[in-house]
C-alpha cells in the first residue's frame, strides 16, 4: 500500500484515479492505427496551436482562424469581447473561406464587416455581414 485511501478526500481520489487510468487509455487509443493517431495529434494541435491566423482584432471584436483537427481545414471564428471575457459569435450565415482582407466599422451597437475573398468574382464589391454587439 503506497497511500492511505482514508486520508484522501473526494477530489483527490478522482485525481489519482484519473492519473492511474490516463496512460492506459492514451496508449489504448494509440494502438488503433489511424484513429488513435488522429485523435492524439488533433488534441495536441488544439492545445499548443489553437490560433492559426488573426485577421482582425480590436477592443470589441476578434476574427481568427482556429485549428480544428488534422482532418479538417481551419475554421474562421468571430469573438465578441465583453470586458475581460470573450464570447464566440455563432451564426449560420458566417461561413468564411480564403479571406483576403477584412474591414470593420461600427454604427451604434452594430459591427459591419466587409470581407474580400482571395478568389472573388468581383473584387470591388465585398461581402457584408452585420453583427450585433
Amino acid at each position: 500500500m503506497i497511500a492511505q485511501k482514508s486520508v484522501l478526500n473526494k477530489v483527490e481520489k478522482y485525481y489519482f484515479t484519473f492519473l492511474s487510468f490516463f496512460p492506459i487509455l492514451f496508449f489504448g487509443l494509440v494502438l488503433i492505427p489511424m484513429i488513435g493517431f488522429i485523435i492524439v495529434v488533433s488534441l495536441i494541435g488544439q492545445l499548443f496551436n489553437p490560433v492559426d491566423k488573426i485577421y482582425y482584432e480590436d477592443n470589441k471584436l476578434r476574427i481568427q482562424s482556429s485549428f480544428v483537427g488534422v482532418m479538417a481545414l481551419p475554421r474562421i471564428k468571430v469573438y465578441k469581447k465583453i470586458g475581460i471575457f470573450e464570447k464566440e459569435y455563432k451564426d449560420e450565415n458566417l461561413n468564411f473561406e480564403d479571406i483576403d482582407s477584412i474591414k470593420v466599422d461600427y454604427k451604434n451597437d452594430i459591427a459591419n464587416m466587409y470581407i474580400w475573398y482571395e478568389y472573388h468574382k468581383n473584387p470591388n464589391k465585398p461581402e457584408e455581414f452585420k453583427i450585433k454587439l
